[in-house]
């Protein structure tokens, strides 16, 4: 694995991971978020119900939305509204952002 492949599993990994310790997840921001997931493109939007920031880019050739919570609590009242309206198609998962395909 080279340099800059490393930093990018790095960055990925440390994403993923916050909130798994003692202390309280922070959560991450949109750029944050598609910076370590190599999303380009990115278009904030007016966030949702539920959501803290919220932006739509590109994933390796696929258009994706990228959502961003404040709380465990908040990602789950907007999983379950969006699950009520026929679902999403998750690309990638963090303990307080979710990248989905976008319609």
């Amino acid at each position: 694995m080279n340099g800059k492949a490393l930093a990018g599993a790095a960055a990925v990994a440390a994403l993923l991971a916050a909130g798994c310790g003692s202390t309280a997840a922070q959560p991450a921001s949109v750029g944050s978020v598609a910076s370590a997931l190599h999303i380009t493109g990115i278009q904030h939007e007016s966030p949702e119900l539920f959501v803290k920031d919220e932006a739509t880019g590109t994933m390796g050739g696929t258009p994706v939305r990228v959502y961003v919570f404040r709380t465990g609590e908040a990602k789950a009242n907007w999983v379950k509204a969006a699950n009520s309206f026929g679902g999403f198609d998750t690309v990638k998962e963090g303990s307080l952002f979710l990248v989905v395909k976008s319609p």
